[in-house]
């Protein structure tokens, strides 16, 4: 269809998916034509199948998870990908007269060149929408594309600015005094990173913790007062709905004894409302991860990073008075106390940034840095 807005993806980076999904709701709220796209609907049918396992390999070993994102980084994507379904999506584009792209991947970057090429579209208008401070791995082997299009950023890491926020709920951030006394701690969207090994120590700390767990066996032996929650296993976010829609991860609240009830909702992830909740999350700088914090005016604690983009994402956060690292919370004798200040600051911040969803515009709009 003429004048669609076309998001592009990853199923496999949650962290980029996940604030597409917000963004297609929250356009199609204000009444433009859009559609989401993920990349992995057009990877080969036997690479595919090996994500999944890919996925648990990375969730139980960091390290493991660290040495493949070197190896991404090395190796062409576009080997992986199915030639004759991608073919078929550019003509779907051409016949739909595909013009404006908002471009969440860069493994997305070539597909996109090749359709420009192909049917000569000089007019084709690409926004890079960088969830992350600086180019996280995606866009890092397609540094001359990124280059040739729009780069819109909301949060960047050279020049230290804020720029733009993705709203979440219409909701005013939970006032700190009315808060669940707990931290909600997670590893992203696959569960990655050195989060499970802090559990014991902040146990013994006496903090309340709100566990994301990547697997039900992981919500077994918790203690009194703590709440684990999980997503729908037999969930794909290369997969859509009965109704040919993408959806936010089907999420549940685990409780001994009982089946979990996993529930959805259309226009922002249900992990939001614990998130909003709490006096802090725990978990690595992802960019996502950030969109959240500074909606729910929630700070982090920033457990090691996933590569050097991460690590910017945290030095911006901790410059600006959001978050604090995980040893300095440490040294503070893992106080809460602290988190009132943080929290006041993204408080004070949230409303002045640009909101993406409600001022995008395809054929105007620009974010410079």
């Amino acid at each position: 269809m003429a004048n669609t807005i076309t998001l592009l993806c990853s199923g496999v980076a949650l962290g980029v998916y996940i604030p597409a999904v917000k963004l297609n709701y929250q356009l199609r709220q204000r009444g433009l034509n859009t559609e989401i796209d993920v990349l992995e609907r057009y990877i080969e049918a036997e690479k595919q199948s090996k994500i999944g396992s890919t996925k648990r390999e990375f969730h139980n070993s960091f390290k493991f998870a660290l040495k493949g994102q070197k190896l991404a980084l090395a190796t062409d994507f576009r080997s992986s990908l199915d030639e004759d379904a991608v073919r078929a999506l550019l003509a779907r584009w051409h016949a739909d007269e595909r013009r404006a792209f908002m471009v969440f991947s860069g493994f997305w970057l070539p597909i996109v060149e090749q359709y420009k090429a192909e049917y000569g579209l000089a007019d084709a208008r690409v926004d890079i929408i960088h969830i992350d401070s600086d180019y996280s791995p995606s866009f890092q082997n397609y540094l001359d594309l990124c280059q040739r299009n729009n780069n819109i950023w909301l949060m960047h890491a050279a020049s230290g600015r804020l720029l733009s926020r993705i709203h979440v709920t219409d909701d005013e951030p939970v006032p700190f005094a009315k808060r669940r006394r707990a931290c909600l701690i997670h590893g992203g969207g696959w569960g990655m990173g050195t989060y499970q090994s802090k559990i014991p120590e902040l146990r013994d700390a006496g903090i309340m913790l709100d566990i994301m767990a990547y697997y039900p066996e992981e919500a077994e032996n918790g203690r009194e007062g703590e709440r684990f929650f999980l997503v729908d296993p037999d969930w794909s976010p290369w997969l859509t709905d009965e109704r040919g829609d993408y959806t936010f991860p089907p999420f549940a609240e685990i409780e001994p004894g009982r089946q979990p009830r996993f529930l959805n909702n259309p226009s922002y992830p249900l992990l939001f409302d614990v998130t909003r909740q709490d006096i802090a999350v725990i978990s690595k700088p992802g960019g996502s991860t950030l969109v959240d914090s500074l909606a729910a005016a929630t700070p982090i604690v920033f457990l090691e990073p996933f590569g050097p983009h991460e690590q910017k994402n945290a030095d911006l956060w901790i410059r600006h008075g959001f978050g604090i690292a995980y040893d300095d919370w440490r040294r503070s004798g893992f106080s809460t106390a602290i988190f009132e200040e943080l929290h006041a600051n993204l408080t004070r911040e949230r409303n002045k940034l640009h909101d993406l969803g409600r001022n995008y515009h395809a054929a105007e709009n620009r974010s410079t840095v």
